[in-house]
């Protein structure tokens, strides 16, 4: 819990509590999912998925609630390839602006998940669970994250240019 501690002073709330943060997230959350390609000077040609996380009951609504807990991991449910042929995807963490340019070096950067076998368009691809973690830390620490930020992840196909995926409800676990 001491690590978890040094990621709120970072973002200035030295007064938390650890107990209440520790039975934060057993619930799964709710998402708003926007699909469509960031606002740059250079139009993003695939779909990117934004979803916005909050749980249910409240507990986690911004960012500084998500770096409440030691360990955050979210389960993305029944990925689906809608259009094209995929290889996988990236997943960002509060990067809404990512795309197929993103570098996997960037700080926001959570994981890439690869599909195998190849998946039948309009058949789930299954379900992943990405640790968000290490991300949020690496945010914190660069001063990259804004405390009263709402927690979203950005999914990125990769593969050919008509490449689209969608995603069920994403749960997250703590």
């Amino acid at each position: 819990m001491a690590h978890s501690k040094s990621r709120w002073k970072r973002l200035g709330n030295t007064a938390l509590a650890g107990v209440a943060a520790a039975a934060l997230l057993a619930a799964p959350v709710a998402a708003q999912c926007q699909t469509g390609t960031p606002d740059m000077a250079e139009p993003v040609s695939k779909a990117v998925i934004t979803l916005n996380l909050t749980s249910p009951e409240g507990q986690v609504q911004s960012v500084l609630d998500a770096l409440r807990v030691p360990a955050l991991s979210v389960r993305l449910k029944d990925i689906t390839v809608t259009q094209g042929a995929p290889e996988g995807f990236r997943v960002f963490v509060n990067a809404k602006d990512a795309g197929p340019q993103t570098s996997i070096d960037d700080p926001a950067y959570v994981a890439s998940v690869a599909f195998f076998p190849q998946p039948v368009v309009g058949k789930s691809a299954g379900s992943f669970v990405v640790d968000l973690t290490p991300a949020l830390d690496r945010m914190a620490k660069q001063d990259l994250l804004a405390a009263d930020a709402p927690l979203s992840l950005t999914l990125v196909p990769i593969g050919p240019e008509d490449a689209r995926i969608s995603v069920g409800e994403p749960e997250l676990l703590k």
